[in-house]
């Protein structure tokens, strides 16, 4: 029995173990699940060895030759231990969620229009970038992706490319909206254009342009892409000089050699360190038509000059926007490092692989940001300058990626962990994929050799090089200047034909010639050289001046206002009465000063300042101007409209009571009434008084000996001095309110106010203002909306548009926007305006300045 009873449990555990075997198989064929969880530890196991294995690599070799002479492109990934086949892989599934068959709605970045064109989505704000647009397209010819190329193009010429005869023609709205296409924006965003036409050569050598033999259409000949890259570079310099407070200006100030930020007015005095290409602008003196030298040029000057300038000495990070010099510009919070700056590491690092040039200058810059963030686990992505505090707690893919290209230009182990960590991170999607995921794409091409230079076919004809020298760049007219283009050039060998236009009227021939200009002036002198089928042109201006002493002249947007006040001042009114260039010295009269015709400082001190202009001509004659600026207290609903511009009009009251509002001012529970006899239509003041109910400093206080007064005339004012009572001496706007007197102090944050009412006037006098930083207003200037962001939260947010009077002219609630809230701005008139943001639960105020442009 026990026998049979051993047997039968042998059967009964086979047939258990059979089934369990059995069932197990089955769910790892329908799941592909491991068979059972016992392979966890040599999982772990390997995780220790790979970990041992990054931890002993060698440091990474840079080649002795750039990759542009070589024609090799490193592959990091694969140097730091990867496959080539897993670096395909994970590059081709990239690809395929941003372009080809990605969730519509949280992964997919390219969107199809009929069958010929496709735009890039700016998931986030639901738009259409031309910075998007090119990315686009730079990644598709990187990838040999000729339709994809092909429908973004047609759909940026259709749509954002200003068409020829327009004040902006050949440049690019850089905002479109997603459902109409039509501009948001007219103006360019300048790296939208760069990336355009660096995609465009390469394009034309990748897959060559198909051309016409009439010659060049910029409407007609939409793939032909030599055509069409040399025809945005002529588009980016024929417009107003960048300094020249137009709108549109060029994208390039050819006296700094420097992109602008943006092409209208004072957008076009600064930069964006981001934007600065050496890489590109490299590529285009060597396979451009026009203007090489000055390519070549700016090259140089962001590589040695503006980059190691805008980088801080100790962390290496980049403010978004900067001077030309490279100061921080302090727009918004762009004088920190935020968004746009994340490109820098990216650029410098794939413009050391492509050339290698000025490696002293850009190998420590990488270095020190490489230094900054290896010790910072998930590091957050914007921060101050100098690296003590960040300014947001998000880990961000877009920087993260373009760190890790910076790996291109250092040969330190210390490189690996940034690349393992854009290898190893999801492909960001989501609602905000679009500016990360366009980051994270190309920063993982470069870093997979995967982003080269496509150069054109050499042995066709090649465009001759145009240049020349000038013995002097100007002078006193009349002037005789020597123009030597012997330093023109040609691939090909070709003999060239020289063809000169000075400027003034005048042309000539030749490659060694002589011009004099007889009146002063600035002239665009142009070469333009020919080897019979190809041309080439390089510009330079020259300054022509006489003896004429210039005439200094400025306007400010406002003269008066309630600290903080930013003000804008333009001096394109001043003049040389014969021609010739002038350069501007601003002294703002609160420290800060200034060197370009247009320029704005912020008064935080209340008081009045002379604000001073210094014209000088080029030959060394000077003119000033001076403006004084009143900035008055803190509390803008306390001004009652003053200073009014009109006379005070006729006054002949008593008032007992007297209500002193705002921030600080005399104690003034003494007065028990207040006279005042004023006659405008005999421009006479016959009494003011007040009685006091001490006797301090008197019983009754004749004041009409102790002030100075000019109701009769526009911004009427008070000056009181010497009256024996605490704080109430100084100078005073006034005005009359529903027949009551007011008085506002001009240099403190409070207001006299003699009323009959027995209750005060409603008046805020909160003295709790936030710095106007604090808010971010997109776009601003702005024209049918604006789009507010600042961290402000509570349960009834006041949002006010106060004009300069003092008065508010719109007046919304919302509860939080963190996220962003857009004003509609369609019923305001073009103008100056201060945006007020109050909460109520902080008793917090945030003001910012706004501009509304039509």
């Amino acid at each position: 029995m026990k026998k049979h009873l051993k047997t039968y449990l042998l059967v009964l555990l086979c047939f258990l173990f059979n089934s369990t075997l059995s069932a197990y198989s089955s769910d790892y064929s329908a799941q592909e699940k491991p068979l059972i969880q016992i392979q966890e530890p040599s999982k772990k196991y390997e995780k220790e060895k790979n970990d041992k294995l990054k931890m002993n690599r060698p440091a990474p070799v840079i080649p002795d030759q750039p990759s542009f002479e070589t024609d090799v492109y490193r592959n990091m990934f694969v140097e730091s231990g990867k496959s080539n086949e897993a670096v395909d892989l994970k590059l081709n599934q990239i690809w395929e969620q941003y372009f080809v068959n990605g969730n519509v709605n949280t992964e997919k970045l390219y969107y199809e229009v009929d069958t010929d064109m496709a735009y890039i989505l700016d998931t986030g704000n639901n738009d259409i970038r031309s910075e998007g647009m090119s990315y686009g397209m730079m990644i598709c010819v990187q990838l040999d992706k000729k339709e994809y190329f092909d429908k973004l193009w047609k759909f940026a010429k259709q749509y954002s490319q200003h068409k020829p005869g327009t004040s902006r023609d050949g440049l690019f709205s850089w905002q479109l909206t997603s459902d109409t296409f039509s501009m948001i924006d007219q103006n360019s965003a300048p790296d939208g254009e760069e990336y355009f036409v660096t995609a465009l050569f390469f394009a034309h050598a990748r897959w060559g342009s198909i051309q016409s033999a009439d010659g060049f259409d910029s409407e007609r000949d939409v793939f032909d892409y030599e055509g069409q890259a040399n025809y945005i570079l002529k588009s980016m310099l024929n417009k107003p000089s960048a300094d020249s407070g137009q709108c549109p200006t060029n994208l390039i100030d050819t006296n700094q050699k420097q992109v602008v930020f943006g092409i209208c007015g004072d957008s076009a005095t600064y930069t964006d360190p981001s934007y600065h290409l050496p890489a590109f602008y490299d590529i285009w003196a060597l396979y451009a038509d026009n203007n090489n030298q000055l390519w070549s040029e700016m090259a140089e000057t962001s590589r040695t000059y503006l980059l190691p300038r805008a980088a801080h000495p100790v962390t290496g990070l980049m403010p978004d926007y900067s001077e030309f010099d490279g100061t921080p510009k302090a727009v918004g919070t762009h004088a920190n490092f935020e968004f746009d700056a994340w490109r820098n590491i990216m650029n410098m690092g794939f413009d050391f692989a492509w050339f290698q040039k000025n490696k002293n200058d850009i190998q420590p810059l990488i270095d020190k940001q490489i230094d900054f963030f290896k010790d910072k686990p998930n590091y957050p992505g914007l921060w101050t300058l100098d690296g003590t505090t960040p300014r947001n707690s998000d880990h961000n893919a877009g920087l993260v990626a373009c760190n890790a290209v910076g790996s291109l230009a250092l040969g330190d182990a210390k490189v690996w962990p940034f690349v393992d960590e854009l290898f190893e991170m999801s492909i960001p999607s989501g609602t905000y994929r679009y500016y990360d995921g366009l980051l994270y794409m190309m920063s993982f091409m470069h870093v997979a050799g995967a982003y080269k230079i496509f150069k054109p076919d050499e042995t066709g004809n090649r465009s001759p090089i145009a240049n020349f020298t000038t013995n002097i760049s100007g002078g006193i007219a009349p002037i005789t200047i020597n123009f030597d283009a012997s330093t023109s050039s040609d691939p090909d060998g070709d003999q060239l034909s020289y063809t000169w236009d000075f400027g003034d009227g005048q042309i000539g021939t030749g490659m060694i010639i002589t011009h004099e200009y007889a009146t002063a002036g600035n002239y665009e002198a142009t070469l333009v050289v020919s080897d019979g089928s190809k041309e080439a042109t390089k510009s330079m201006t020259i300054t022509v001046t006489d003896n004429a002493i210039p005439v200094a002249n400025f306007t400010v947007s406002v003269d008066s206002g309630i600290a903080p006040l930013e003000v804008d001042f333009d001096a394109s009114t001043s003049s040389n009465p014969d021609g010739g260039t002038l350069s501007y010295s601003w002294d703002f009269g609160n420290g800060q000063t200034a060197t370009t015709v247009r320029s704005t400082t912020t008064y935080t001190e209340v008081g009045q300042v002379v604000a001073r202009l210094t014209v000088t001509n080029q030959a060394g004659k000077t003119a000033i101007a001076e403006k004084t600026i009143t900035i008055t207290g803190d509390n803008p609903t306390c001004n009652f409209g003053t200073p009014i511009s009109t006379p005070l009009s006729s006054l002949h009251s008593d008032f007992k009571n007297i209500y002193v509002l705002g921030n600080g001012g005399p104690n003034l529970d003494n007065v028990t009434n207040f006279t005042i006899n004023w006659d405008l239509a005999n421009n006479g003041i016959y009494q003011f008084s007040m009685n006091t109910n001490n006797g301090i400093p008197s019983w009754w206080n004749n004041f009409l000996p102790k002030i100075v007064q000019n109701f009769n005339s526009s911004q009427p004012e008070i000056r009181l001095s010497g009256t024996g009572i605490p704080e109430l001496d100084g100078s005073y706007w006034v005005t009359v309110n529903q027949g009551d007197f007011v008085m506002v102090s001009k240099t403190d944050g409070f207001v006299l106010y003699f009323s009959a009412a027995s209750t005060a006037p409603e008046c805020d006098n909160s003295k709790n203002v936030k710095n106007q930083t604090n808010i971010v207003l997109v776009p601003n200037p702005a024209t049918s909306f604006v789009d507010v962001f600042d961290n402000n939260k509570g349960d009834n947010l006041e949002i006010n548009i106060v004009d300069f009077s003092g008065k508010t002219v719109s007046s919304v609630y919302a509860k939080d926007i963190q996220n962003g809230f857009r004003l509609d701005l369609t019923e305001l008139s073009p103008g100056a305006y201060i945006l007020e943001i109050r909460n109520s639960s902080k008793k917090e105020i945030t003001r910012k300045k706004i501009i509304i442009n039509r």
